[in-house]
């Protein structure tokens, strides 16, 4: 899990917004409790990215839950999940 955060969170200012009351997410250690709970799980995420060691790594992240994850909303979000996994 650490390599994963590593390659795409910041470490530093890290929000994570759900979009039910109560979730917000702090700083690295509450994200990488949070992505790790979350990996198996079909989601639909926005971000803002910075560019840490020459990577764009996430520092805001906003998440829902897709309830119909065998239909891409754009023609590159296949493309996008392999490019972070």
């Amino acid at each position: 899990m650490e390599v994963y955060m590593d390659r795409l969170f910041s470490r530093e200012n890290i929000l994570i917004l759900g979009t039910m009351p109560g979730e917000i997410f702090s700083g690295y250690v509450e994200a990488a409790d949070l992505v790790s709970s979350l990996l198996d799980l079909p989601l639909r995420v926005t971000g803002t990215m910075v560019k840490e060691e020459q990577a764009w790594k996430f520092q805001q992240l906003q998440f829902q839950f897709d309830p119909t994850p065998d239909l891409p909303c754009c023609p590159y979000s296949k493309l996008i999940c392999l490019r972070l996994t």
